[in-house]
């Protein structure tokens, strides 16, 4: 009987000590690779979270610090809408302005129907690709939009993005930012 206690404790022993080994390894491998991994090229050792955008997109930082500086309030803005965890909902996430529609399956989790997330994401759409000033003021007022964002993002996702309309609809859209890259 002692000798069978003996066993098992050592048993015990070693699997305890094997966990151990395991969760150090991971701790430690863990916190290399959280260390060393860059996911995106910018300043290191910073706790400015916009601060990577200075090399990649310094025409979009300029956007989103003149929006921070410069708007009062919390205006809607238009800006692409997308799959979630990729450069969709990029100007909210920077400025914290609310947007018509944020990333699709954080909205439906937050107890949105798909169908009104549908409806936003047409209604964003229509915004960036329609001839019609008509219906691209009504989508704006329905959300009451006071910001349309145009950037790359915009631009490639809804082929030109309607910039050249919202010029002409100057009853509808004033720029009131301008950058080589981006207009708001």
């Amino acid at each position: 009987v002692r000798a069978r206690r003996r066993w098992a404790g050592r048993v015990w022993q070693a699997g305890v000590g094997a966990g151990l080994v395991v969760a150090v390894f991971g701790a430690v491998s863990g916190a290399w690779g959280a260390v060393t991994h860059r996911h995106t090229g910018g300043p290191r050792w910073t706790l400015d979270g916009t601060a990577y955008l200075a090399q990649s997109s310094p025409d979009q930082k300029a956007a989103f610090d003149w929006l921070n500086r410069s708007v009062p309030g919390t205006p809607v803005l238009v800006e692409a809408a997308g799959p979630s965890y990729q450069e969709f909902s990029r100007v909210s996430m920077n400025t914290g302005l609310p947007i018509v529609l944020g990333w699709e399956y954080h909205v439906f989790q937050r107890s949105q129907s798909q169908a009104a997330i549908d409806r936003r994401r047409q209604d964003i759409e229509l915004i960036y690709t329609s001839p019609s000033q008509t219906l691209v003021a009504a989508a704006l007022a329905r959300y009451h939009a006071a910001l349309v964002f145009v950037g790359n993002l915009e631009r490639q996702t809804y082929r030109g993005a309607n910039l050249k309309s919202f010029r002409a609809w100057s009853d509808l859209l004033v720029p009131v930012y301008e950058n080589p890259s981006v207009s708001i």
